[in-house]
């Protein structure tokens, strides 16, 4: 539920495994929050920072990223020693983030917004896997059964209906 950059990434890893995925989206496009996030995309060594002769360790981005105080160490380091296959996987897919700034920040070439690129390029690499794309589906109720969530209840311009799941995955952040 939710084909913002994190839904469409759940959707991807999903197929990728095996599974049909229905990706439900309320809005008429996906990208949600994600198509307008300015900033830049942070990485360590990632193959444009390389490229670049960018000096991006793990190490000194995890300290960066670690140095809120509220910052979880364990989810620190997911990020971090993630963040430079999740770059090099989404320029390998056509994502234009080929420019360096300040060794940890990818941005676009054209000086396009990031998010944008990120969620126009998951859309390209969902447009080749399986993944069924429902955009104005809107969900309006989780199904329970046994304690568990099974399914929902969605608005389309249809009408309503209800799906039912082996798995749910919610990856809404309340942008519309």
């Amino acid at each position: 539920v939710g084909a913002g950059s994190a839904g469409m990434t759940a959707a991807y890893a999903a197929d990728a495994a095996g599974s049909q995925v229905l990706l439900l989206e309320k809005m008429d496009r996906v990208g949600g929050a994600g198509n307008y996030a300015h900033t830049n995309f942070p990485v360590a060594t990632s193959q444009a920072q390389t490229a670049a002769g960018a000096y991006a360790s793990y190490e000194d981005f995890y300290n960066i990223s670690a140095s809120e105080s509220r910052a979880d160490p364990e989810m620190v380091d997911l990020l971090v020693s993630n963040s430079s296959k999740a770059a090099d996987w989404l320029i390998d897919n056509g994502a234009d983030l080929g420019t360096v700034q300040k060794d940890y920040n990818l941005k676009p070439t054209d000086g396009s917004i990031p998010g944008y690129q990120v969620c126009t390029t998951l859309k390209k690499i969902l447009d080749n896997t399986r993944v069924e794309l429902r955009l104005e589906n809107e969900v309006t109720e989780l199904l329970y059964e046994n304690g568990r969530v099974c399914g929902a209840k969605v608005t389309s311009p249809g009408g309503e209906y209800e799906v039912r799941a082996q798995a749910v995955i919610l990856t809404t952040g309340g942008f519309s």
